[in-house]
């Protein structure tokens, strides 16, 4: 039997994780990872900018300057890299985002088997652009856009492990009057620093974990009034709000300077930020490897495993 010729997509934690564990291995298999950044981490790299980036490909990234991690660290540490070793000293349990950025850039740093470096796997500056099955010879064509040397590649694999993400496409609803509205509208993934709003009245429309992060730091640095608008209750029946924050159910529609809402109430806003998640979204696939653009389904006759299986070759989804 010929040795595997992996293929990896994406150097996020999912990425160099699965990089990691085959770099633990006596004899690894031919791995080849592709990520469209300059650098390695994935969401994990902050960024000012916002749009598309230096090569016309869509930021990657939906993390923001201030943002801290909603889970304490012992729930989500690896047991073989503690966090009380990378920093030498206990932390705190829930920590900034820059802190769980160098713990992860530690991680896969310093604790690789055999010498390896996972750098050298990783071709960064390099997007994917199109996988396909080849059900004859029974592999895969993956093709790339290598902006290092501005040439589009063809490589053939026998496996393909999916590690780009799920939280980079925007989910974004379409509402009444959104055209009409005079103010700014945005999604959390391009939200970067609350000193822009400060001032203002904001409405974030979208009451899970990034909304409420994102209306507290409003608040806290100087908008002059925060609207949560909710689907289903209200935070304030499970925990104390602070002053300075409303929660009102979902917006209807919007004219020039308002947003209306279910309950028949209006709110004269400035600006409107959608937290409103992301969608399952990945690059083109050929009609047996067909992607469903919905949520949290990952591919055609999957229901618990994210990886689509044929024959002896399997495309997972991490």
């Amino acid at each position: 039997m010929s040795k595997p010729r992996i293929c990896v997509i994406g150097a996020g934690p999912s990425g160099l994780s699965t990089l990691f564990h085959f770099a633990k291995m006596e004899e690894m298999p031919e791995i080849v990872c592709y990520e469209k950044q300059r650098t390695w981490m994935g969401l994990w790299n902050v960024s000012w900018k916002t749009g598309l980036d230096e090569n016309g490909e869509p930021i990657h990234t939906s993390q923001y300057h201030h943002m801290w991690c909603n889970g304490p660290y012992e729930s989500h540490q690896y047991p073989d890299y503690p966090f009380e070793q990378h920093f030498g000293q206990q932390t705190p349990s829930f920590l900034p985002r820059a802190a769980m950025r160098d713990y992860l850039e530690g991680r896969f740093t310093k604790a690789v088997a055999h010498g390896r470096n996972l750098r050298d796997y990783i071709h960064f500056n390099t997007a994917v652009r199109y996988v396909k099955y080849n059900d004859n010879k029974n592999n895969f064509t993956v093709i790339v856009n290598d902006y290092n040397t501005s040439k589009i590649l063809e490589e053939t694999f026998t496996h393909v492990i999916v590690a780009s993400g799920i939280y980079s496409f925007p989910n974004l609803p379409e509402i009444p009057g959104m055209e009409q509205f005079k103010g700014r509208i945005l999604h959390s993934h391009d939200f970067r620093n609350p000193r822009e709003f400060s001032g203002q009245r904001v409405l974030l429309i979208g009451a899970g974990y990034t909304g409420e992060d994102i209306l507290l730091q409003c608040l806290k640095y100087g908008a002059k009034h925060v609207i949560m608008a909710y689907r289903t209750r209200p935070k304030g029946d499970t925990c104390i709000m602070p002053e300075g924050i409303e929660e009102r159910p979902i917006v209807e529609r919007f004219d020039s300077n308002k947003a209306y809402f279910k309950d028949g109430t209006s709110a004269e806003i400035d600006s409107v930020i959608l937290t409103t998640g992301y969608r399952n979204y990945f690059f083109s696939w050929k009609t047996d490897l067909e992607y469903r653009r919905r949520h949290n389904l990952i591919l055609k006759g999957c229901t618990k495993q994210h990886c689509f299986i044929r024959r002896e070759t399997i495309v997972y989804f991490i």
